[in-house]
Order: structure tokens, then sequence, then C-alpha cells
């Protein structure tokens, strides 16, 4: 599972890098990817957000059996007081009016990162011919 961020409009170069370069080897064994953007933080952001994903695998060659896309978060809590106002103008969409830069605001749906998570080990499991018995941890 290989997952990365957008910022400014595009994923990190390293992640960019990373799979560039290792498309061939990511090839042979059951892959996911996942994306982590404000723009996917809505329905009617999302598409945008595909195109993101769309770009990436062009660029980088790679074609993941999975893709899913999540929104993220803004932590106001760790910026410095010119990124606060900076992201707070560039999510003045997502935000209420009256949201204060002094908390952090989540955009994460964890439901679907979890299904998303589900739906990855079940696929690996049964392209690696895991029977679902034998992959479940002892004690649960």
């Amino acid at each position: 599972m290989v997952g990365g961020s957008i910022h400014v409009g595009k994923h990190q170069d390293d992640l960019r890098e990373f799979v560039s370069e290792h498309h061939e080897a990511l090839a042979e064994m059951p892959t996911a990817f996942f994306q982590v953007s404000l723009s996917s933080a809505t329905e009617e952001n999302r598409e945008a957000a595909a195109g993101y994903v769309e770009t990436f695998i062009s660029d980088t060659g790679w074609h993941p059996d999975r893709i899913a896309q999540f929104g993220g978060a803004l932590r106001f809590s760790e910026y410095g007081f010119l990124k606060r106002l900076m992201m707070k103008r560039i999510a003045k969409d997502l935000l209420e009016e009256e949201t204060s830069t002094s908390s952090d605001v989540e955009f994460t749906d964890w439901n679907a990162v979890d299904a998303f998570a589900a739906d990855v080990a079940s696929f690996v499991e049964g392209r690696l011919g895991v029977p679902p018995d034998e992959a479940e941890p002892a004690g649960r």
C-alpha cells in the first residue's frame, strides 16, 4: 500500500520518485494507493481530486489494484500565523465562517478508511491464496 497527500496541487516529489522507480516491482504484487487531500473532503470536489490520481498514475506508470481518496485535516495547532491564515483561506469553502484557527479540523471519514483497508486486505488475501481463516490473527 502506497499513500500520499496533495499539497499545492501535487503529490510529494519523493512519493512520485519512489513509485516511478519501483512501478515494475509494484506491478508484480497486489497493490493499493490512497490519496489524502482537502479536495477529497466533499463530493463536489472529488472529481478534481480524482484528477490528481489520474496524473499520478500517468506520471509514474503504476496502475494500483485498489485506489481511494480521503479528506484530510487542517492542523491549525501545528501551523504558524501565516500558514494558519493561508490554510483558512484555501479551505474557506469547507469551513464554517465562525471556525477558529486555534483548533484542528478533521475531514477524514475514518469509516471509509477502515472499509478501504478491509477491502485491500481481502483483495490481497485472495490474490495470495490465503484462506480467510488463516488470514485472521490468533485471538480474534
